[in-house]
């Protein structure tokens, strides 16, 4: 199965994005692969590139870049002689908040102080040979009347887990919920 995308952004006078005309496209184009000498059991290719003949088709001649992503392989079947795929990447999202995190202190600060966080242990779905790089993306926000200030950030990293940190500081910040995407990769 393949997926497109087609990406035409352009800024307009008003601050807002509009298509933009006589501009080539960035296609992305999403493949699933079978096992085999790529990835043993299997994973999807993400290629980019420019619709240079504006057919709106990703040509391979078109391709600038792309990211192989193998399905994971549990370390005890991984044959020695098999090489490790040049990057794995997992990735996941998660909500947490004041109403399901039943140690969630960072709606008030005079729950915990001025500095206030909160912790949850994030594990992989498959774990990696080595402690992976991770990236945490904020992808929501929900605060109160008073200032926003919010810190995320991915601790103790090991290769099953890691450690999401949310936080916020001053008596006059809440922090209700967060929602959370992460990305780790090894290469």
């Amino acid at each position: 199965m393949t997926y497109r995308a087609i990406l035409v952004l352009g800024l307009g006078a008003s601050g807002c994005f509009v298509p933009t005309e006589g501009v080539p496209r960035v296609l992305i184009e999403s493949k699933v692969l079978d096992g085999g000498t790529q990835c043993q059991k299997g994973g999807k290719v993400v290629q980019v590139g420019l619709d240079a003949d504006g057919d709106g088709l990703l040509d391979p001649t078109e391709v600038t870049s792309h990211v192989l992503m193998c399905d994971p392989i549990p370390e005890a079947v991984l044959p020695a002689s098999i090489p490790d795929p040049a990057v794995v990447i997992q990735s996941g999202r998660i909500s947490a908040n004041y109403v399901i995190e039943k140690d969630w202190n960072l709606v008030d600060a005079t729950d915990a102080g001025f500095d206030r966080y909160f912790e949850k242990a994030i594990v992989f779905p498959s774990p990696f040979r080595q402690a992976p790089s991770v990236i945490i993306g904020l992808t929501e926000v929900d605060t109160g009347p008073t200032n926003t200030r919010v810190r995320v950030s991915a601790e103790n990293v090991t290769a099953a887990q890691f450690t999401l940190r949310v936080g916020t500081w001053a008596p006059d910040s809440s922090l209700w919920g967060v929602t959370i995407d992460w990305l780790a990769y090894t290469r």
